[in-house]
């Protein structure tokens, strides 16, 4: 699944599913969830 942002798209076929996990197992390291998927989708 492709999820587009505006301008931005997203490649990686899982990406929300893998997104969802690593916040899941870093919460105490990602302190915001929109800039880290920023970081993922340009």
């Amino acid at each position: 699944m492709v999820e587009q942002f505006g301008p931005r798209r997203c490649v990686s076929v899982n990406t929300e599913e893998v997104l969802a996990q690593v916040i899941r197992a870093n919460r105490d390291k990602i302190d915001n969830a929109g800039q880290f998927g920023d970081g993922m989708c340009q």
